[in-house]
């Protein structure tokens, strides 16, 4: 409707200028005469005023010969006119007049012996005097002023029916911002919901009841869960959502937005307690997954049929992300959200796949350990080969999916089975003595005691670090106490020893040359008393002269046994040792048996002597029957 009305003022405008552009010169010039002809009296009003008479005060003076009243009458802006051929006295306005009669086509000629006359200014006559300034417009007959007068009626119709429209319209438009003001425009839509022509307190109270009424359900994964709005304290904000909603409306626009689509987004006004809603949603998720099956991640296994590593799949579970289920129903329910379902998503997926590139290089890694046996040696002699299933047993994979190699399990085995296998200390021995007699020695459990002793900590360390760099090569051991040679269970020692035989109380010393370079006789512990001397092959650890010997307290008196001094000590298990006793006068023979030591060798004093001299710290001493 605006725009209609806005065609018609510039129109109405326009016509007139057409209509001027249009005119001949003649039209223009009696358009001027015409406008002039409706400025001057009619010539009823000019002969009514000749016919009536001037008030009795007043006397019409002669112009030419009473210039004081002339110039009265002047002064108040009026002037009289008069003709030859009539006495009638005409009251015009001040300004240019011309006298009309009917049927008169030519202009009549103001008189030539009348001049203005000036009339003082508080004159106030009630008609005027006759003035000199004739116009020049010519004179319009009867037809002419009828037709000016039906174009100016005219012309006033088309502008009253403008303002007319133009009121109308103008209302009409006030009328619909107001109503626009409050109401929606059709099509429109508030957060996808249909409000065409629907008012804004509408949607407030059909919000607020929506929010009243609110409840979602929970469901899917094995989770049937319904939550009552009034379980979290649940409001929606009718009024606030109303508002936002209305201060997107341009109701000022409304002749071009009625036609528009309108599609609004407006915060909504939506309040809960969220620490209560995480609390029913935790509770029953937990609840949930107590019972059920947790994921399984693709791992790595040895498979002892195929003697090597596969990969097993892995495998998705029922139990469900509660973290991600709670941020999904707090969105659910800030969105107003009637039904939420859970997905597969949110089931606990496997950290681990079966493609994962690192677990597959990590099996391809451990399968390559297994393709070459593992060789330990002791003094260039393989002394035993780690199998596959024993390897595969220390193999595994880490959190990282890198290959973990199992240090713990590699030590436990180094000083367990593997030590009772390589260890010769303290076992049994048997050789063939350089006189010929076949000897058989019982081993000890003392620290003394010669033979090699497996480091398997050591061994640990370095089959762990071995492993982890991809390597297979053969290792030599690492001994805590080595030997002069690799024979276990037979002589292990060089030809340099000393020999104790307890069967013949008789004690001799070989050199390198298995030579006999020193020899005597001796006195044993007495083993009916307990104090016999211990079978074994031990090593002289220290020499001491001279050294107080001092005995334990067999007899439980407080006291030791005994305190013995004695010149030359030799020790070789613990606190059994060779040593002089100046004491005994005979040795050799059974004396051990009745009048044995405490478990020590005795020997002469020239002879314990004589050998202090010979031996060295580590020398071998063999103790057997």
């Amino acid at each position: 409707m605006i725009p209609f009305a806005l065609y018609i003022i510039p129109f109405a405008r326009q016509k007139d200028v057409w209509m001027n552009q249009n005119m001949s010169e003649e039209e223009n010039v009696q358009s001027d005469a015409r406008k002039a002809l409706s400025e001057l009296p009619s010539l009823e009003d000019v002969n009514d005023s000749a016919a009536n008479p001037l008030p009795e005060t007043s006397s019409i003076p002669n112009p030419a010969s009473d210039e004081a009243t002339t110039n009265q009458a002047v002064s108040h802006g009026a002037h009289m006119a008069s003709s030859p051929d009539s006495t009638a006295i005409e009251l015009v306005p001040k300004g240019p007049i011309t006298r009309v009669e009917p049927m008169v086509t030519q202009p009549v000629a103001a008189p030539s012996d009348v001049a203005p006359v000036m009339i003082d200014d508080d004159y106030e006559p009630s008609i005027g005097f006759i003035r000199s300034e004739w116009p020049a417009s010519p004179y319009m007959n009867t037809s002419e002023q009828v037709e000016v007068t039906r174009r100016k009626g005219r012309g006033k119709v088309v502008i009253a029916l403008v303002c007319v429209c133009v009121v109308a319209l103008l209302g009409v438009y006030a009328f619909f911002v107001n109503h626009f003001t409050t109401h929606f425009f059709p099509h429109t839509t508030v957060n996808g919901d249909d409000v065409s022509g629907m008012s804004v307190a509408e949607l407030s109270t059909y919000v607020t009841n929506i929010g009243q009424a609110y409840k979602t359900h929970v469901s899917g994964q094995g989770i049937d869960l319904t939550v009552e709005g009034t379980e979290i304290n649940f409001n929606y904000d009718g009024e606030t959502y109303g508002s936002d909603a209305a201060s997107q409306i341009n109701a000022w626009s409304w002749p071009v937005e009625i036609s528009r689509p309108h599609a609004y987004t407006v915060q909504k006004g939506i309040s809960y307690d969220e620490d209560k809603l995480k609390e029913i949603i935790s509770t029953t998720v937990d609840k949930f997954n107590e019972s059920a099956k947790q994921p399984t991640n693709a791992t790595m296994v040895y498979d002892e049929s195929d003697g090597k590593f596969t990969i097993t799949p892995d495998a998705i579970g029922t139990a469900l992300k509660k973290e991600e289920i709670v941020s999904l129903v707090l969105t659910g329910v800030a969105t107003m959200q009637d039904e939420i379902t859970l997905s597969d998503d949110l089931l606990i997926q496997p950290s681990v796949t079966k493609d994962n590139e690192q677990l597959v290089a990590t099996t391809k890694k451990a399968n390559g350990l297994l393709s070459k046996p593992i060789v330990l040696r002791a003094v260039g002699n393989d002394v035993h080969t780690i199998d596959k299933d024993l390897l595969a047993s220390w193999l595994g994979i880490g959190e990282d999916l890198n290959l973990f190699v199992n240090h713990d399990e590699i030590v436990k085995w180094a000083q367990g089975p593997l030590s009772v296998q390589v260890d010769t200390k303290g076992t049994k021995r048997s050789y063939t003595r350089p006189d010929g007699k076949k000897i058989e020695v019982e081993g000890s459990s003392y620290d003394y005691d010669y033979g090699w002793c497996l480091d398997g900590a050591a061994l640990g360390d370095t089959l762990t670090d071995n492993l982890y760099n991809s390597k297979t090569d053969a290792i030599d051991m690492p001994m805590k106490q080595t030997a002069a040679t690799w024979n276990p269970g037979g002589q292990e020692w060089g030809n340099r020893y000393i020999d104790v035989d307890l069967s013949e109380q008789h004690v001799r010393m070989y050199d390198d040359s298995s030579k006999v370079i020193w020899e005597s006789d001796c006195v044993s512990g007495n083993p009916i008393y307990g104090g016999g001397t211990q079978t074994g092959v031990y090593f002289i650890y220290l020499k001491e002269s001279p050294m107080e010997l001092v005995g334990l307290d067999y007899d439980r008196d407080g006291q030791p046994d005994y305190r013995t001094w004695v010149t030359y000590w030799m020790p070789f298990d613990g606190g059994e040792g060779l040593h002089d006793m100046s004491t005994r006068s005979a040795f050799g023979g059974n004396i051990y048996t009745y009048n044995g030591s405490h478990g020590c060798v005795n020997l002469p004093y020239s002879a314990a002597e004589q050998l202090y001299g010979l031996t060295n710290v580590g020398d071998v001493v063999i103790v057997h029957w």
